[in-house]
């Protein structure tokens, strides 16, 4: 007779509880929502009625979120559910989206009142990227 524990599925052997990548990831679009809108976590947990320090467990995938807490950070947040897990399956692309400069730019770049300067901005931007001869400083 075979051990109970011997036919336990693949998803059964799996620590239910640990957070893991898509944890991850979800608290990466939190965090980068949280970001783009201009908010720190103490604005965003208070909303939440949590401490920081949960919603920064939250975005680092350190704790798992709940349906409900998610339901209510999507409110919060000014977003569907369905946000949080936007392009879930290419998660293991390069984090550039995620990055608090990448978000700090592109938020700066929408505040410029001018729309004409911002064009040029971008242009030269992305003049500025075909260049392979800058060096690192």
């Amino acid at each position: 007779m075979k051990d109970k524990d011997s036919k336990k599925t693949d998803f059964q052997e799996k620590n239910l509880r640990k957070a893991n990548d898509i944890d991850f990831f979800v608290g990466q679009r939190i965090l980068m929502r949280r970001n783009l809108l201009g908010w720190d976590q103490k604005k965003l947990a208070d909303k939440l009625g949590i401490s920081f320090q949960q919603l920064q467990k939250y975005e680092q995938g350190k704790n798992r979120i709940s349906a409900s807490r998610l339901w209510d950070i999507s409110r919060a947040l000014g977003v569907p559910i369905d946000f949080f897990f936007y392009d879930v399956e290419e998660s293991s692309k390069e984090k550039i989206l995620y990055k608090k400069e990448t978000i700090t730019l592109v938020s700066s770049f929408y505040k410029i009142p001018n729309r004409d300067i911002a064009s040029h901005i971008f242009t030269v931007a992305k003049d500025l990227a075909k260049f392979k001869s800058f060096k690192k400083s």
